[in-house]
């Protein structure tokens, strides 16, 4: 059980697509968001996360539950940390715009 539970449904599904093969697509997505106490304005927070050795910012951005899970606990740090209001928002409507980058062959 986590403090997740009763608002928090599966943000990818799985596919069988005939052409890109077995997968998941993401349906919906989960986001921190910063507000600013001045002037409120938003803002997406990142986190430092250290990947294979390397040092990165990873946006406070989920599309599954186990994601949503391990950034609640960072989120609430960094809002303590910059006395920023930090809220999560879900968005659910998917509409894609463009293909920016489409490899040839396989």
């Amino acid at each position: 059980m986590s403090d997740l539970d009763g608002y928090v449904e599966i943000g990818a599904r799985a596919t069988d697509d005939p052409e890109k093969g077995p997968g998941f697509r993401i349906t919906q997505l989960w986001a921190c968001i910063a507000v600013d106490p001045v002037d409120s304005a938003e803002g997406l927070p990142a986190t430092q996360m250290d990947m294979q050795g390397l040092r990165v910012l990873l946006p406070l951005i989920a599309a599954d539950e186990a994601r949503l899970i391990s950034m609640r606990d960072k989120a609430i740090q960094l809002g303590r940390k910059t006395r920023q209001r930090i809220v999560l928002a879900r968005f659910s409507v998917r509409e894609d715009l463009e293909v920016l980058y489409e490899p040839k062959g396989k």
